[in-house]
């Protein structure tokens, strides 16, 4: 392979680039994630981390919380898949449980989020939603 691989931070802040410049023709918000710097046109999400890192720690922290309700699973089965998954690379965090838990792993990743942004405080979640309603028309 030659060249330097294409970082997803990178794909992120050339998007931002193009919303700056105003090259979409619908209302577009970039979001980076949280360990990235901001570029033009572009935000950053909420807890200083890579997403899986912030929502997997959070949600650790607080014994995986409702996880189990929102998935219909065995509370046990959530914990043990969701703990286990972290002593991979974080990328295959999610991927990991869900296969564990027999589920879908955007389905997973959408109610592990849920359930972190039930504890994100009043201002982060205002800060993540600004950039969002700055573009609705």
């Amino acid at each position: 392979m030659c060249g330097n691989p294409i970082r997803r931070s990178d794909v992120g802040l050339a998007l931002g680039q193009m919303v700056a410049q105003g090259r979409f023709r619908r209302p577009t918000c970039v979001f980076v994630d949280g360990d990235s710097e901001p570029g033009p046109g572009c935000s950053v999400l909420p807890g200083g981390d890579a997403p899986e890192q912030v929502v997997f720690k959070t949600l650790k922290g607080k014994s995986w919380r409702h996880l189990w309700t929102r998935v219909s699973r065995d509370s046990s089965l959530v914990h043990d898949a969701c703990t286990n998954a972290m002593t991979l690379d974080h990328h295959e965090w999610v991927k990991f449980a869900a296969n564990q838990i027999r589920y879908s792993a955007d389905a997973l990743w959408r109610a592990m989020c849920a359930e972190w942004a039930e504890e994100l405080p009043k201002t982060a979640a205002q800060e993540t939603v600004r950039p969002i309603l700055n573009v609705l028309p």
